[in-house]
């Protein structure tokens, strides 16, 4: 599995902009928060400007993992 140092426990994907089917909510608070979250709940966020969404690793299925290319790390400072 592909996790980010960004947000552990969660895959970001990169997006044009926010999904509107989706909550928006901060990095901060989604880790947090990420003990209180279901699997397979998403949600939009922003990190410097660039829009993901946020999925928990638990909820990711075949067809994600086959696509697994589209998401990608991003290190921490």
């Amino acid at each position: 599995m592909i996790t980010t140092g960004l947000l552990p426990g969660f895959k970001l994907k990169r997006t044009i902009g926010p999904n509107p089917n989706f909550q928006t909510k901060s990095i901060k608070w989604l880790n947090h928060n990420k003990n209180t979250i279901r699997p397979g709940d998403t949600y939009n966020t922003l990190f410097q400007t660039t829009n993901f969404y946020a999925t928990r690793d638990e909820e990711i299925d075949a067809a994600t993992i086959q696509t697994l290319g589209r998401y990608f790390t991003i290190p921490e400072d």
